[in-house]
């Protein structure tokens, strides 16, 4: 994909069971500071359809901030298998499932769908996925296996995802 999408602008994403499974455990294995890596598949329609992850290392010492290297980024696109590439991204917040400011400003350098999670609330029904749609935060339906369709849930009042800290 590298920063265009294949078709349409996605409206959904589907996770397969295996890709869910490593995006939870990759949730629990740490909680002092964020984790991130990226769903790999393909795009199908306006659907993302993501076969496996590949986590990656956060180049921040930080706890509530990530960021992944040119080098990482590119380690990662070589581990993708044939016919699949980065779709997009998760990684997690110590305390919300909303793109902080810097997320946003990211999502222009990396325009792949954007799964955040939240260490506090690890439950899956807590994940949101995001695109930034030229200058519009868009959330994005999430499928996963066993759970009803996750829709776009507006984020809390009073909270500003251009202002929220990373």
């Amino acid at each position: 994909m590298s920063g265009a999408w294949r078709t349409a602008r996605p409206e959904k994403i589907e996770l397969s069971s295996a890709a869910a499974d490593a995006v939870a455990q990759a949730l629990s294995s740490t909680s002092t500071r964020e984790c991130c890596g990226f769903l790999v598949g393909n795009q199908s329609g306006a659907t993302i359809i993501v076969c496996s992850v590949i986590e990656a290392r956060n180049a921040y010492e930080f706890p509530l901030a990530f960021g992944i290297s040119p080098e990482e980024h590119q380690r990662c696109r070589l581990c993708c298998p044939p016919g699949e590439h980065i779709v997009g991204l998760y990684h997690t917040h110590l305390a919300h499932s909303w793109p902080s400011a810097l997320d946003i400003r990211n999502m222009g350098l990396y325009p792949y769908v954007w799964l955040v999670l939240n260490h506090r609330d690890k439950s899956r029904t807590a994940w949101r996925c995001y695109v930034l749609q030229g200058e519009s935060l868009r959330e994005v339906q999430i499928n996963l296996p066993n759970l009803p369709a996750l829709v776009p849930k507006p984020i809390p009042a009073g909270i500003n995802p251009t202002e929220v800290q990373p």
